[in-house]
């Protein structure tokens, strides 16, 4: 149970190493729908230039059109 608990937490530390990030380091995050409080530690993050310290340059996006075609429709799930 230790070594696959092992391999497991070393696979993760591998898939999000600073390696696995294109040659400039840059990140579009499109966000799923308009900033929220889910969303408030990665705008913090932003803020206090966390990815920066990281060599990470992100771009924070909204969702363009914030409202589904169902709910413009005024039809249910």
């Amino acid at each position: 149970m230790k070594k696959t608990l092992l391999g497991l937490a070393a696979t993760c530390a591998l898939a999000i190493s600073p390696a696995t990030f294109a040659k400039d380091n840059k990140l579009t995050l499109m966000l799923d729908w308009f900033v929220n409080p889910n969303h408030g530690p990665i705008v913090i993050a932003q803020e206090k230039g966390l990815f920066e310290q990281q060599g990470i340059e992100v771009e924070i996006q909204e969702p363009a059109d914030k409202c589904s075609s169902k709910t413009r429709s005024g039809k249910q799930n």
